[in-house]
């Protein structure tokens, strides 16, 4: 392919870079020259650029594993001027993002276990093992969008209408956006309970006028999830002396028949 940017071959660590017509092969069928290649991209603008067009080819009209490569070069480059084209694939082929796992079986979808764990922004490929090409895409916007971009918000609707990103989804909530996701919360909540100290902790302290409104909607999950919340609300709230607030989410929280399966 045709790169917009110069590029000529040059010395690093003793090697010399590929030629851009060989950069291709070298980035898909050499993957113990990749690191050696983004520490050069890195020294020198010609190459990270030429690498900045081949990636973006990647992603405009390759498959998984053309996509795992251009995520991870995207990563280890910070290649903010991809934000664009990625988010256009994400949203236009979502179901290849959501069922190529990296690393992993991609006919197992059923067996993958939720991850929401803070990520390591320079991980070896390797070690990109049981993500799905949809979290490391989403994860990539989160964090490389500055606030106001409007791929930024567009990312995060993306994750909160699919199950298995909601976790980057809260994550990445404001303040003011805070109200809005109590739409999908008890679902994540009930997917996660885990996270239903930290749910109930920033409505109390952040946007207590609203945690009525989740107590409310959150009344069907189970009793654990519940009692989680509830003490994490009570605990925050009455610290911060919204007594009459706290009543109101107990009482919206009063048991009820759970439209969730016991677990």
């Amino acid at each position: 392919m045709d790169f917009r940017h110069s590029y000529t071959p040059f010395l690093f660590e003793g090697v010399k870079t590929p030629d851009a017509s060989d950069m291709e092969a070298t980035l898909r069928l050499q993957p113990d020259k990749r690191p050696w290649l983004l520490r050069a991209a890195i020294a020198d603008n010609g190459l990270a650029n030429a690498l900045e067009d081949l990636v973006t080819h990647f992603i405009e009209t390759g498959e998984g594993t053309c996509l795992e490569l251009a995520l991870y070069t995207a990563e280890r480059l910070e290649l903010r001027g991809l934000r664009h084209a990625l988010m256009e694939r994400v949203e236009a082929d979502p179901e290849l993002f959501d069922g190529y796992m990296v690393g992993g079986d991609r006919g197992q979808s059923e067996t993958r276990k939720l991850r929401f764990e803070a990520v390591e922004r320079e991980r070896p490929l390797g070690e990109m093992a049981g993500y799905s090409l949809s979290w490391l895409a989403i994860e990539f916007l989160l964090t490389t969008c500055i606030p106001g971009d409007p791929i930024l918000g567009r990312a995060k609707a993306h994750a909160a209408q699919r199950p298995s990103l909601q976790g980057l989804a809260w994550r990445s909530l404001d303040p003011s956006e805070l109200p809005d996701a109590i739409s999908w919360i008890p679902d994540f909540l009930f997917r996660a309970p885990q996270f239903a100290n930290e749910v109930g902790t920033q409505f109390a302290l952040v946007s207590p006028m609203t945690a009525e409104r989740l107590a409310r909607r959150c009344r069907s999950l189970p009793a654990s999830t519940k009692s989680d919340l509830a003490h994490a609300l009570e605990k925050n709230l009455l610290r911060t002396g919204r007594v009459k607030v706290w009543v109101a989410c107990r009482q919206a929280l009063a048991d009820v028949e759970s439209e969730y399966p016991s677990s």
